[in-house]
């Protein structure tokens, strides 16, 4: 594939995937804000369908990550997300009749189903991205990939609680998502044919977890699992910093993005750096010590979102540069499965993340600045832990890999 092929490729590749991210968060955060504003009769019939919500769009990753593999691998990149955006239109549709209608069952429904669809576009999201670009420019394709995704989310989020004061909140919701289903899949259309990442031949062997693959796995995953720890207590960090106000977590949600554009911004200053693993690393423990520090000590509302921003940009670097590690070690045969492992164990951290949150600050009734200091400790020690995992990779393997 030429040159210019391939980056009129890429263009197509990150409007689809900007776009599903969009699509994916306004729909469910419209959802969240219609169940706890208006379908439901008391608190605590919001509450359960709130956390219902929560599960419907996460369990499909755990249900199907392996099967989405195994689906895609026979089939063209394009064509495996081309069959996405469809599925995403029709969902869209379907959701903008029943919003209309508000009925929150089959809803929730469709959310569940919106994660099904992005579950099966989750694997060759990232095993295609190493044909797109040239391996010099991988990482920063990843930051661009990463950065984007965080932005999405922020834009999705922002633009349901913008739009819930509106009148025919419902209907506006359900036409912006039809509609950007529709973009997603006009650009999805324009994806060159190429050929499919895994011969039939080559599946069952595919499959196979080397101990540098589980090691980079598990590293991913653990910022998926700091991450949803952090991003789901921001009402809590809100109600602290400033009292109660919607607008707030929306600041606090920009401040933990703007830590990811700076992330990604790294990435393309010093992609060559070796070190730059280590470092995301060190910044990534200290700078939730000091979040938690910054949250004990009544500090002002600068120096803790300071310290969050920091936490939120090593953390960017350390997932953006392992991802391009994955790409880079595994064989395109091979990435598509490893990829779906990833997308699995990503799903159950976030679910222990919740059930951890849920021990810290209901079982144990903890406050936030302990939650903090506790999670902040374990990170330290996971990652410790991690880091002489890789030193024992190191001694027993031959690899020409710099991780």
């Amino acid at each position: 594939m030429n040159q210019s092929v391939t980056t009129a490729n890429f263009k197509h590749y990150f409007n689809v995937m900007f776009l599903g991210a969009f699509n994916d968060n306004l729909f469910k955060n419209a959802l969240l804000l219609l169940i706890a504003l208006e379908l439901t009769s008391s608190p605590q019939t919001a509450a359960l369908y709130l956390n219902i919500a929560a599960i419907s769009f996460i369990l499909p990753f755990l249900l199907f990550s392996h099967w989405a593999a195994r689906w895609a691998a026979p089939m063209a990149p394009d064509r495996v997300i081309v069959i996405c955006k469809v599925l995403e239109v029709w969902i869209m549709s379907l959701a903008l009749f029943f919003l209309i209608f508000q009925q929150l069952e089959v809803l929730l429904l469709l959310l569940f189903f919106m994660g099904v669809q992005s579950t099966l576009f989750g694997p060759i999201k990232f095993a295609w991205l190493p044909e797109l670009v040239t391996e010099q420019k991988l990482l920063q394709a990843n930051a661009n990939v990463e950065m984007a995704t965080f932005i999405a989310i922020l834009l999705g989020s922002l633009t349901a609680a913008l739009l819930v004061d509106f009148a025919f909140f419902s209907v506006i919701v359900g036409l912006c998502c039809v509609l950007t289903a529709l973009i997603g899949l006009t650009y999805a259309r324009q994806l060159t044919p190429s050929a499919p990442l895994v011969e039939l031949q080559q599946t069952t062997h595919s499959q196979q977890i080397k101990p540098i693959n589980l090691w980079l796995i598990l590293g991913s995953s653990w910022f998926w699992f700091i991450g949803a720890s952090l991003l789901t207590q921001l009402p809590l960090l809100s109600h602290w910093l400033f009292g109660q106000g919607p607008s707030d977590v929306s600041l606090i949600l920009i401040i933990f993005t703007f830590g990811i554009i700076v992330a990604a911004l790294v990435c393309h200053l010093i992609p060559e750096h070796h070190q730059l693993l280590n470092y995301s690393i060190a910044g990534k423990i200290l700078s939730l010590f000091a979040l938690a520090v910054a949250v004990q000590s009544n500090s002002n509302a600068v120096l803790t979102l300071t310290a969050l921003a920091f936490c939120s940009g090593f953390a960017g670097i350390f997932v953006i540069k392992l991802m391009t590690l994955i790409q880079t070690y595994n064989p395109k045969q091979r990435r598509l499965f490893i990829i779906a492992q990833v997308n699995w164990f990503n799903a159950v951290l976030m679910l222990l993340s919740g059930i951890f949150a849920i021990a810290i600050l209901s079982v144990l009734a903890l406050d936030l600045s302990q939650f903090l200091w506790i999670l902040a400790f374990i990170n330290a020690a996971i990652l410790s832990l991690w880091l002489y995992w890789r030193r024992r990779i190191k001694l027993h393997m031959d690899t020409s890999l710099q991780f």
